[in-house]
């Protein structure tokens, strides 16, 4: 047997597919397809900005513990020090807690050289990074006549001996009698 091939131009059921149509046809598809990406980016983006705004109104809001509290580079210095010396109110949030104004709080009240404070709110954490000054020497100061004695840094800046842990100190260092903040 023979088999036919049948010429689809040359058969009278074939009905002509315009290039145009075709193009339209790949246009439309190729839109649809595009407007399906984006919709689909707009809800997966939309359900981030949820999650994150969950988390910033969860956390952000809540109260700090002494848990929640974390303090690197304090070796003389205690935690309770720290904490109390600051302004860090465990009645505000951690969203509200001005680091800056915490910053100027501690250089101002302890003998800290510098200060680093970052906060996070997922975890909620507030980390109190410090560099403490480093004693060198003793000193006396005569003010009014009451003799204090304390120590003093290697630019002359005053540490109140009650600051430093008493093991860690030892008589065999250097004495400055007479220390004055404009002698430095």
């Amino acid at each position: 047997m023979r088999s036919l091939k049948l010429n689809p131009f040359k058969s009278s059921s074939y009905k002509g597919i315009n290039p145009r149509d075709e193009r339209r046809e790949k246009i439309k598809r190729d839109k649809f397809n595009k407007e399906m990406k984006n919709l689909w980016r707009l809800l997966i983006l939309g359900f981030i900005n949820y999650c994150l705004g969950y988390l910033i109104i969860n956390n952000g809001f809540r109260k700090l513990s002494n848990e929640n509290i974390y303090i690197k580079g304090n070796f003389n210095i205690e935690k309770e020090t720290i904490l109390s010396s600051s302004a860090i109110s465990k009645k505000l949030p951690i969203i509200k807690l001005n680091p800056y104004l915490i910053e100027k709080d501690l250089l101002n009240k302890l003998p800290i050289e510098s200060i680093a404070i970052n906060r996070t709110i997922f975890p909620l954490r507030l980390e109190i990074e410090i560099k403490e000054r480093e004693p060198i020497a003793f000193a006396y100061s005569q003010k009014a006549n009451n003799s204090e004695k304390g120590l003093i840094d290697l630019n002359g800046h005053w540490i109140p001996i009650s600051m430093f842990k008493k093991e860690l100190l030892s008589e065999e260092n250097f004495y400055v009698e007479g220390w004055n903040k404009n002698f430095r």
